[in-house]
């Protein structure tokens, strides 16, 4: 029991000065160079003890290694004091104003952690030297009203096999790769990018329509899939609108709008087939959409008020991209204060 209790505080903790003389005892003296050996011995990790070794030894002579302890506390010091590294005090009063105003944009515009972060930087003009990381942590380890307003808790990538699709009118219209660098460097206003977002549980469907530049998106609930009424609702959507340039994967529900693009001399660009990160833009914000509308849920539940909302909270949402503005801010310019 008494060597399980001595493990046990010794775990996830800086080596003292018995520690080292031990090393040194069996590493210099002993000669002993087989690493798990010594870490049984102190009851440490065998990484922990081949880090400090490597680290701090030293040799006259290129075939004999020494360790000492008093040389690896001066080097393991001074290490420390070239790191420079400045740790945010928890628990103060200070941190505790901060992560109360970060709740509250979270709890109203359902931000993420770096959004809110980043925004409260961007109004203030001041950086918190507060890392992201910190913040999970704390929120893991201390705060659970904080964790359980985090967004994402896991990641899922799924493999993608390369197969082509060929559809006789999408194979007339222009290829991406023929499509203007001033559309690829976004330096320009509406050019726009279309997806569907598609239910499981019924033939509804949410039409996501975004803007290059300013990453503004339009939506609009739509009863299914077909050409005529994608049609329509992109006509809707964009009447009163200027239009460049349209991009769109290679789906069938798509091919109606070679008629629009002739009305209003917009040209109209396909991806590559299964290249979905070809219109990464529209794919991020189908994965915002799906905050609020996840993919068990129908959509026929969701009235167009409440898609209403969760679009105004989406294009209210600070981007890292533009250093933590809103996409209305950019699409309209104008300020909005949150803080």
């Amino acid at each position: 029991m008494k060597d399980n209790k001595v493990k046990d505080y010794r775990y996830k903790k800086k080596l003292n000065e018995n520690e080292r003389v031990l090393i040194e005892h069996y590493y210099t003296k002993k000669k002993i160079k087989n690493y798990s050996y010594i870490a049984k011995e102190i009851w440490r990790d065998r990484k922990t003890i081949e880090r400090e070794i490597k680290r701090n030894r030293y040799s006259n002579v290129w075939w004999h290694w020494v360790y000492k302890a008093d040389i690896a506390k001066k080097r393991n010091y001074k290490r420390r004091i070239k790191s420079n590294r400045k740790h945010t005090k928890l628990f103060t009063r200070e941190w505790r104003k901060f992560v109360e105003k970060i709740k509250e944009a979270m709890k109203k515009e359902w931000w993420s952690i770096s959004a809110s972060i980043g925004r409260y930087e961007y109004e203030k003009n001041k950086k918190t030297k507060i890392a992201i990381s910190t913040m999970y942590r704390y929120a893991r380890k201390y705060d659970k009203e904080l964790e359980k307003m985090l967004l994402y808790k896991s990641w899922w990538y799924r493999k993608w096999e390369y197969n082509y699709w060929k559809n006789s009118k999408l194979l007339e219209l222009e290829s991406i790769e023929t499509r203007e660098e001033v559309i690829n460097n976004r330096e320009r206003k509406w050019d726009y990018e279309v997806d569907l977002i598609v239910s499981k549980k019924s033939k509804s469907v949410i039409l996501n329509i975004i803007e290059r530049k300013s990453r503004n998106i339009l939506t609009k609930r739509l009863p299914n899939k077909e050409k005529l009424t994608v049609k329509e609702a992109i006509r809707e959507l964009l009447k009163w609108k200027k239009i460049y340039s349209i991009t769109t994967d290679n789906g069938t529900e798509f091919t109606d709008l070679i008629d629009i693009c002739k009305e209003l001399w917009i040209k109209w660009y396909r991806c590559h087939p299964y290249s979905s990160w070809e219109k990464w833009s529209v794919e991020v914000h189908n994965r915002y959409i799906r905050r609020y509308i996840p993919k068990w849920a129908d959509i026929n539940d969701y009235t167009d008020e409440e898609l209403k909302k969760i679009t105004n909270k989406i294009n209210s949402l600070p981007r890292k991209i533009h250093w933590y503005i809103t996409p209305e801010e950019i699409f309209y310019e104008k300020t909005i204060k949150y803080f």
